[in-house]
């Protein structure tokens, strides 16, 4: 699949782009500061919101949180 796709996808199926405002960017920012771009995918079939969120930097996405009960972002 490439980037194109990924994000071409409806945001329940693709990767979620974090506005640069938003708490969730800020707190991701803060503790990765080396990336730029922060998403998240979301995880169907839990019962519960759950996210994978993650950072692009080139062509790689670098997962870096796990959100398995919906407590960072519902």
């Amino acid at each position: 699949m490439t980037w194109r796709q990924l994000i071409q996808l409806p945001r329940e199926k693709g990767l979620s782009i974090e506005k640069k405002d938003s708490p969730v960017h800020v707190m991701l920012k803060q503790k990765f500061p080396s990336a730029d771009t922060f998403g998240h995918l979301r995880v169907n079939g839990t019962g519960h919101p759950f996210r994978i969120f993650a950072a692009r930097a080139s062509d790689l996405l670098y997962v870096l949180l796990f959100d398995r009960e919906g407590e960072i972002q519902h």
